[in-house]
């Protein structure tokens, strides 16, 4: 059977974060700063650095061109909002469920 990761594309977790926020792709990856938009774009950065072996350079260029330490803050962002929040982390661990569907 192979490895689920090997089969896990950018693409792939792109869609499950904007299917778990009701945000689309193309709108995740412009430079609005919406709330709904942020929160869309962090979980997408998390879940790329977690899931997939992009480098941040190459998180942030998927996701609209931001820089290396734009993915760095929202991955923390994510991880901090995780540790005190456990509905977001349960969440974040249905999308990251679904990614590997």
């Amino acid at each position: 059977m192979p490895d689920p990761s090997h089969l896990l594309t950018p693409n792939r977790v792109l869609d499950a974060c904007a299917a778990a926020t009701g945000v689309t792709v193309s709108r995740m990856v412009t430079k609005r700063r919406s709330h709904s938009l942020v929160e869309a774009r962090q979980l997408a950065m998390f879940l790329l650095r977690e899931l997939t072996d992009l480098s941040l350079p190459e998180v942030g260029a998927l996701l609209g061109g931001r820089d290396h330490s734009t993915v760095v803050y929202g991955i923390r962002c994510v991880r901090t909002r995780m540790a005190a929040d456990p509905i977001f982390s349960a969440h974040v661990d249905q999308v990251r469920a679904a990614c590997l569907v």
